[in-house]
């Protein structure tokens, strides 16, 4: 486990936590960079109502595709009877999984949960890293995160193995 501080080429600040390698599968990946310029995005185009020009500055910076949906099964259903939820951004090359959450810690939560789940499921999509960005002034953050990451709840009774890189930003 791994935490730092650092200042993204477009001035937010940024707080990271890795936990199972998170950062070194990100920079093996060579996309370490990448990924800390997506807060600065989503805080430019916070909202909704942003989500068109968030979504072309995510593909502008490396290809990154956002609501992407992964299917969690069971495999005798139909589709709409299946979990399939979404992603926020993914990068197919690099198999990167990223959810972003201004919410609710519970929230925060699921993505790692579902994340992890479709990281053991070979009928949905590959993925090596989950990345969790939050804004700091927000509900979860980066302290709880960890602090579950490290407790018994992710390591005893819902094991995270997948690489985790999470990311908690000011925009000053």
């Amino acid at each position: 486990m791994r935490t730092g501080s650092y200042l993204s080429n477009s001035m937010v600040e940024i707080e990271a936590y890795s936990r199972n390698g998170g950062e070194k599968q990100l920079r093996e990946k060579d996309v370490l960079e990448e990924v800390l310029e997506i807060p600065a995005i989503w805080a430019a185009n916070a909202g909704q109502r942003n989500y068109s020009e968030r979504s072309d500055a995510l593909d502008e910076l490396g290809g990154w595709e956002t609501q992407v949906q992964v299917d969690l099964g069971p495999e005798h259903r139909d589709h709409h009877e299946r979990l399939t939820p979404f992603l926020d951004a993914y990068h197919r090359k690099h198999r990167v999984a990223i959810e972003h959450e201004k919410k609710e810690q519970m929230r925060a939560r699921w993505h790692l949960m579902k994340i992890q789940a479709a990281h053991e499921r070979e009928e949905t999509l590959d993925i090596d890293v989950a990345v969790l960005i939050f804004p700091a002034d927000q509900d979860p953050s980066l302290r709880r995160t960890r602090r579950e990451l490290e407790g018994p709840f992710f390591t005893k009774h819902f094991p995270i193995h997948i690489p985790v890189y999470a990311i908690e930003y000011t925009n000053e």
